[in-house]
Parts: C-alpha cells; sequence; structure tokens
C-alpha cells in the first residue's frame, strides 16, 4: 500500500504515526509505504505477484506488483463542502475514475470528519454511477483502521483468487459488499427516525447488503415483504413490529431517495 505524506499534514499530524503502529501490531508493518513524490491524496493498493519465467534455459523467479481495484483519495471537510457546494464533486469523482489505471476500479471516498446526514442523496448517486463509495473516519485511529482492515481484506482475497482462479473484481466486489456496503447502511439506518440501536443491529444481521434486500422486497411484493421484516427479532426478543417494517420497505424500494431522508 502507499499513500500520500500529505495526509498527515492535512489530516492529523499523528495519522502516519498511527497508520505504522496500527499495521506494525497486525504484522504487517512492511506493506505501508509513503511515497515522498506525490503531490495528492491518494491510497494505493498493490499485490505482490511471483511468476516462473524461462530465461535462457533457465526458470527463474519474477516478483512484481500490480496496482488493486480498489483506491482511495481523502477529502479535508472543507474540500468536499466546497466540491459539494459548486456541484462538482461528480466531476471530481469521474475523473479521478478515469485518471486511475486499473480498470473496474472501486473508489473510496476517505473523508475526515463525522458522517453527514445530508450527504445520504448524492452517497448513493455517486455509488450507483461510479461504484464510489463514501468512508467517514474523524480520527487518525479511525483512518489507520480502516486502511489496515481493506489491506488485510484484499491479501486474503488474493490468497483465494490462487487458490480458487476467481477473479480479482468478483473477490474485490465481495469484500465491498460485505464491509463498505455494510458500513453505509448501518450509518444510514442510525438516522431513521425513532429506530433503536437493537432494531438497527438486527435488520443489519437479516439483511446486511441493502442492494440485495431492495430487489428481494421489489420482486416480494409489498404484503409478503413487510410481513418478513415485521418478525425481524432483535438481541432482547422484540420484533421490529409493521410500522418499524412499512418504513424500512419504503426507504429500501423507493426510486427517488426521499423516504431516506424524512
Amino acid at each position: 500500500m502507499v499513500v500520500n505524506p500529505r495526509i498527515t499534514r492535512t489530516y492529523l499530524a499523528e495519522a502516519e504515526l498511527r497508520t505504522r503502529e496500527v499495521f506494525s501490531e497486525r504484522n504487517i508493518g512492511n506493506q505501508f509505504v509513503c511515497d515522498e513524490e506525490r503531490t495528492d491524496m491518494k491510497v494505493f493498493w498493490h499485490r505482490k505477484c511471483i511468476e516462473a519465467v524461462e530465461e535462457g534455459g533457465d526458470i527463474v523467479k519474477k516478483e512484481y506488483h500490480v496496482q488493486q481495484h480498489v483506491f482511495a483519495v481523502v477529502l479535508s471537510n472543507h474540500s468536499l463542502k466546497e466540491l459539494v457546494r459548486s456541484k462538482s464533486l461528480e466531476d471530481f469523482v469521474a475523473m479521478q475514475k478515469l485518471s486511475y489505471p486499473v480498470t473496474n476500479s472501486s473508489l473510496l471516498l476517505i473523508r475526515h470528519a463525522i458522517y453527514m446526514f445530508q450527504m445520504h442523496d448524492l452517497s448513493i448517486e455517486l455509488f450507483d454511477n461510479y461504484r464510489a463509495q463514501f468512508h467517514y473516519a474523524p480520527t487518525a485511529h479511525d483512518f489507520a483502521l480502516y486502511l489496515a482492515q481493506i489491506t488485510r481484506a484484499l491479501a486474503k482475497m488474493g490468497r483465494t483468487h490462487d487458490s480458487t482462479g476467481q477473479s480479482k473484481h468478483k473477490a474485490i466486489f465481495i469484500f465491498l459488499s460485505l464491509s463498505v456496503f455494510r458500513d453505509w447502511w448501518s450509518k444510514m439506518l442510525s438516522v431513521i427516525c425513532r429506530m433503536q440501536d437493537g432494531q438497527r443491529r438486527a435488520i443489519l444481521s437479516a439483511f446486511p447488503n441493502p442492494f440485495i434486500a431492495s430487489q428481494k422486497f421489489i420482486e416480494m411484493g409489498y404484503t409478503d415483504a413487510v410481513r418478513e421484516l415485521a418478525n425481524i427479532e432483535t438481541e432482547d426478543g422484540r420484533r421490529l413490529g409493521p410500522v418499524m417494517a412499512h418504513r424500512l420497505f419504503m426507504i429500501l424500494t423507493d426510486s427517488t431517495g426521499t423516504e431516506i431522508i424524512f
């Protein structure tokens, strides 16, 4: 993984130190590299590849690194607000995707600030159109943990790819489904009016991927879907109930986004 040192200057002074500590704790300290020559705020993940090639009648080992499909751009609170205010965030995301050399890439927009409720509609649109996902890391420790988690996940999927022959694109998509989707879904549920933490956890457990749930409930129809949602049981044995089930169904099947923000 290569990260630009400007993150430490514009984010938090301790970000680089915390990231090195977190990576060392996980025995992956040698996988964190600061590129002193870069002038942007991007994070890249590379995969080490080893091949046996024939040279002059001998078999020699060849090592090289390739960029992963996932990459990140770190945005300050001020930068993101300015992009939103000027209505140029979509253009910014499009340019980042176009400039990345790997096709079918997944962009993570890491914002060092707290979650913004007002970003719901825009974040959904950016994900649908560009496979760009927001992640909020308010502290340097949060930032470091997030980088380490992605690094570990990509490494595990790289080993799975080697043993099963599955495509890298599919492996990374699975990672995003299980991690990034769940993170975004949890944040969205946390701001739904009158939803308790126990209900949110129960929904996340039953339906960790909102996009799969959305398609399922559209196909089921209102009556059957609401019945299934109402029967979701929380940790204390209580059921979600028809009122919250109706609310959740409307959110998951709405095509305009208006159900999400009220």
